[in-house]
C-alpha cells in the first residue's frame, strides 16, 4: 500500500512521534511512504531533527502537497487547518485524521477528513460522529536498562507552561521540607518563551541552594528518554490537560509508578491505587503525601510499577497501534 503522511510540522513531542514512528513501522512491513512537512526545516522549535531523520531514512518526500494525492491512504496528523486541506479535497474520502489534543480539533474544523482517529475517549467527545479510538503506541524499553535509581522525583515533557515545571517545583519544596533529602529530574529542554524559562531558572536556584540535588537534561533524543526514566522512582504529571498522556506510558513501561492530576486522557491510562495514583485536582500538599509515601515504601513503588509496566506491553504497543492503524487503512481503501 503507498501511504502519503501531511505534516503540518515536526515539533517535539508525542503527536508527531507517534505518526513519525508509525511511519517508520509501516515501511518495515513494506508499505511505500511518502511524505510533506509544511514548515522550514530550519526552524528548531518546529522541526526535531531526529524525527526528520527518521522520516527521511523511512519514505520519499515530496514538496507539492497535491503529489500525495495519488496515495492509497493520506494520513494527516490532525492540525491541518481548512487551508491546508484544499490539496486534498478532491481525496478527502482517502484522508485520515488523527487528534491528539482539543487544540488540534479546534484548528483542523470545521471540515474534517470523514476518517477520525482519537487518542482517547477524551478527544472523542470533542469531534464530529463518526470516529474511532487508537491511543498512542510506543517501542518498548531495550532490555538490560540500568535500574541504578538517581532520583527520587521526576517529570517528563518539553518546559513549557502547559507541561506545569513550576508546580512540579513547587511539590519538590514541599517534599523537600518534608523530607529534608530529595534528588529532583526535569527531562526536557526550554521552549521559546523566555519569561517562563527564567522563571524555572530561578526556582531551580533557589532549591540548589538549599541543597536539593536537581538537574535539567536539555532537550533529549525520543530514543534516549527510556535511559533517564530508568533512573528515576516516579513520575509526577501536574498538567491541567492532556489529550492523552505519552509521557505516563514511556513511564510505566519503564516500571515507573506515576502521580498525575486527575485530567484528560490520563483517566483512561491510569488505574488509581494499581498502576498509578491520581491527586485531588492541583492540589501540591496531594502529590507531597503521595510522593513521600512511595519514597517509604520501595516495595509498594515496585509492585505499582510492575503493574503498570503489564498494561503498557498488553495495551499500548506500537506494534498494536500500527496494526490498528493497518486495519483502518485497509478499511479506507475498501471504499467504506
Amino acid at each position: 500500500m503507498e501511504i502519503g503522511f501531511s505534516f503540518q510540522d515536526l515539533a517535539p513531542g508525542g503527536a508527531q512521534l507517534l505518526l513519525v514512528q508509525l511511519a517508520v513501522e509501516l515501511a518495515r512491513l513494506g508499505h511505500k511512504i511518502k511524505y510533506t512537512i509544511n514548515t522550514h526545516f530550519d526552524d528548531p522549535q518546529h522541526v526535531d531533527p531526529h524525527l526528520l531523520k527518521s522520516l527521511m531514512i523511512t519514505g520519499n518526500p515530496v514538496k507539492n502537497p497535491w503529489s500525495l494525492r495519488a496515495c492509497q491512504v493520506i494520513q494527516m496528523d490532525g492540525y491541518h487547518s481548512l487551508r491546508h486541506k484544499i490539496p486534498y479535497f478532491l481525496s478527502l474520502k482517502n484522508c485520515v485524521e488523527t487528534f491528539h489534543s482539543k487544540y488540534s480539533v479546534r484548528r483542523s474544523g470545521p471540515i474534517y477528513a470523514p476518517h477520525r482517529v482519537a487518542v482517547s475517549k477524551y478527544i472523542q467527545a470533542f469531534l464530529p460522529e463518526p470516529s474511532i479510538i487508537i491511543p498512542n503506541g510506543i517501542k518498548l524499553p531495550p532490555t538490560g536498562t540500568s535500574k541504578l535509581k538517581e532520583y527520587d522525583v521526576a517529570i517528563l515533557g518539553r518546559i513549557h507552561r502547559v507541561k506545569r515545571q513550576d508546580f512540579f517545583l513547587s511539590v519538590c519544596q514541599e517534599l523537600f521540607n518534608k523530607r529534608r533529602k530529595l534528588s529532583c529530574l526535569l527531562i526536557g529542554g526550554f521552549s521559546g518563551d523566555r519569561n517562563y524559562q527564567n522563571n524555572i531558572l530561578s526556582h531551580v536556584a533557589s532549591l540548589k541552594a538549599q541543597q536539593v540535588q536537581l538537574e535539567i537534561t536539555g532537550f533529549v533524543p525520543h530514543d534516549q528518554v527510556y535511559s533517564w526514566l530508568a533512573k528515576t522512582r516516579i513520575l509526577i504529571i501536574p498538567s491541567l490537560d492532556e489529550g492523552f498522556g505519552r509521557m505516563a506510558i514511556e513511564a510505566m513501561a519503564c516500571g515507573l509508578p506515576i502521580i498525575s492530576n486527575p485530567v484528560g486522557g490520563l483517566l483512561e491510562i491510569i488505574d488509581h491505587g494499581k498502576d498509578g495514583y491520581f491527586t485531588e485536582l492541583n492540589q501540591i500538599s496531594s502529590f507531597v503525601q503521595l510522593a513521600d509515601s512511595l519514597l517509604d515504601n520501595p516495595s509498594l513503588c515496585q509492585k505499582i510499577g510492575h503493574q503498570g509496566e503489564l498494561k503498557v506491553r498488553s495495551h499500548f504497543t506500537l506494534d498494536q497501534i500500527t496494526a490498528a492503524y493497518v486495519n483502518l487503512y485497509n478499511h479506507v481503501t475498501r471504499g467504506f
